[in-house]
């Protein structure tokens, strides 16, 4: 149906269908987190300590998906916004604000909730602290890094998505090579997701924005 509109629209199908492929690796990476790990800690863990992970990894994609929305309710204004070229890099603290303003108190009432009912949160499992703290925060910062590929996306900075599935794919190989219990997985997916936050927070600010074709003919830079 893109290709059909784009060549109805007058323009070179895949010039005009380069963007799709960005997009697509975006919304893999953006995928992984929520599962790989779930799967690592399944192959390596008790069925206890793997069951106790996984109703945290189900609370923890609350955090994600929930505030997804906002990054989806806001990628078409951000897209127009660029065409017209009016999106400059300084709006990304307001996509990062929208969405801090959902995942925070998300992950701050789940953890509350677990706080004040851990056995009707979590009935079959003996769920630590530091476990669900540093999942939720890892969830928290993840939310942060899928909002700014969304702004990337729209002001077509190909470069910051392709850091998302690298710096995931290195997460991975540490918590497949190191797994000494559930929390300290959750560390490890904390301090990627920190520092992939910060890069992918850098490279918004410092790649530039590729123009998008508008339809008076004009490409704004």
């Amino acid at each position: 149906f893109a290709k059909r509109d784009v060549v109805r629209a007058g323009h070179a199908a895949p010039a005009a269908l380069t963007p799709l492929v960005p997009a697509l690796i975006a919304s893999i990476a953006i995928a992984i987190p929520t599962s790989a790990d779930v799967v690592l800690v399944r192959h390596y863990f008790a069925a206890q300590d793997a069951g106790a992970y996984a109703a945290v990894s189900t609370l923890g994609k609350v955090v994600v998906f929930g505030p997804l929305a906002v990054s989806l309710a806001l990628f078409p204004s951000m897209v127009r916004e660029h065409a017209a070229g009016a999106l400059p890099a300084g709006a990304l603290r307001r996509v990062v604000a929208a969405t801090a303003a959902v995942a925070v108190p998300s992950a701050a009432a789940i953890l509350l909730a677990w706080a004040v009912a851990p056995g009707v949160i979590f009935a079959r499992y003996n769920v630590a602290f530091p476990l669900i703290a540093m999942y939720l925060g890892a969830m928290l910062a993840f939310s942060l890094v899928v909002s700014l590929v969304y702004f990337a996306l729209a002001r077509r900075q190909t470069s910051v998505i392709a850091v998302v599935p690298l710096g995931l794919a290195v997460e991975l190989v540490i918590v497949a090579a190191w797994h000494p219990s559930g929390a300290a997985t959750a560390s490890v997916l904390l301090a990627g997701n920190l520092a992939l936050l910060a890069g992918v927070t850098w490279r918004c600010v410092a790649a530039p924005a590729v123009g998008v074709t508008v339809t008076d003919g004009t490409s704004p830079a």
